[in-house]
């Protein structure tokens, strides 16, 4: 299989998000470290339904090119817990964007493994300081 050639794209976002108001999906989770990464001065970029916060950039529903457009910019992700196989992250991944995902949701044998940041989401604050540290080391 024939790689793609990606430009190497100046990764001029912190951090990208995929929300969607949902009764699946792990919310409270993402908009309490959303909040944390606000407060610490970490540029948020949310794709899908709006985060209510006036220091988020809220992008609504994107078509699938501008999104990726947007991931391609973003140093690192935040996948929901409840899959990890979701569109977002394989987007991230296809896009040199690294995706933080709950250890607790990994599928074992998985070769993602070198492309993801895990971390357990019930550790709030241990995920919260592997992710500041990552977008700050870049």
């Amino acid at each position: 299989m024939k790689k793609k050639n990606l430009k190497t794209i100046k990764k001029s976002t912190d951090l990208v998000v995929y929300y969607r108001k949902h009764q699946n999906k792990n919310n409270i989770f993402l908009i309490k470290i959303v909040k944390w990464m606000l407060n610490n001065k970490v540029k948020v970029n949310c794709i899908g339904d709006k985060i209510k916060d006036n220091r988020v950039k809220n992008f609504g529903y994107l078509n699938n090119k501008n999104s990726i457009n947007l991931i391609r910019r973003s140093k690192i992700g935040i996948n929901s817990s409840e899959n990890f196989y979701s569109f977002f992250m394989m987007d991230c991944i296809n896009n040199s964007t690294k995706v933080l995902c709950d250890k607790n949701s990994l599928i074992y044998g998985t070769s993602l493994k070198n492309k993801v940041l895990l971390s357990d989401y019930r550790n709030f604050k241990q995920t919260c300081k592997l992710v500041y540290n990552f977008i700050k080391k870049k």
